[in-house]
């Protein structure tokens, strides 16, 4: 498990060093300071929910949801 964190965290800074020099993001207005802080921040806000829905039992909905539109696409792409 230890290499998957790795790769994890080699993937994010790559990220957050190659995203700001889009196009968009050129285009866009912001800063590179402020495209990195906003990509911090939606990766950090996907980690927070994926361990909230992960360790509460009383709203699997979410879950359940995500696993059925796997098998949709799964469904799609074979068919």
């Amino acid at each position: 498990m230890g290499i998957a964190y790795f790769i994890f965290v080699v993937y994010v800074l790559l990220c957050i060093w190659q995203i700001p020099k889009s196009s968009f993001l050129k285009n866009s207005g912001l800063t590179e300071k402020e495209a990195r802080i906003l990509l911090v921040f939606k990766m950090l806000a996907g980690l927070v929910c994926a361990f909230y829905f992960q360790q509460s039992g009383t709203n699997a909905d979410y879950l359940e949801y995500n696993t059925e539109g796997k098998l949709q696409h799964e469904l799609l792409i074979s068919n």
